[in-house]
């Protein structure tokens, strides 16, 4: 899901530019490892802030990155993780999922493709 947030995400900010590779999907597991981590030690603060934080400076300093692939990326990852947290059966380490959270997680793929058509479209 992350890979069609991070593909919805560079469509938004570069529509134009030709983009490949699946970075925006690799930000979104380190949004996942980041909701883990909240969810394990209680805090936000620690070694999966830091890669973000590394890798989107990275992103933002290189020429020819896509940040909206990248943002786009991380936002899927975080709210796919959080519909298996808070809408699950339990804990999101666990990976057990109710009916809530698999409606959470088609939300943000449903949204991911939505965004990227009326983008593509001209709509949005």
């Amino acid at each position: 899901m992350s890979g069609l947030a991070g593909s919805a995400g560079a469509l938004l900010i570069t529509p134009l530019a030709l983009t490949v590779g699946a970075s925006g999907a690799i930000f979104g597991i380190l949004g996942a490892l980041l909701i883990i981590e909240w969810q394990t030690t209680g805090r936000l603060a620690g070694n999966a802030m830091t890669w973000i934080v590394i890798n989107l400076a990275l992103s933002f300093v290189i020429s020819n990155i896509s940040i909206g692939g990248h943002v786009g990326g991380l936002i899927g990852g975080i709210l796919v993780t959080l519909a298996f947290a808070n809408w699950g059966r339990g804990h999101a380490a666990f990976g057990r999922v109710g009916t809530l959270g698999i409606i959470g997680i088609v939300a943000v793929a449903v949204a991911s493709v939505a965004i990227a058509y009326f983008k593509v479209r001209g709509y949005a």
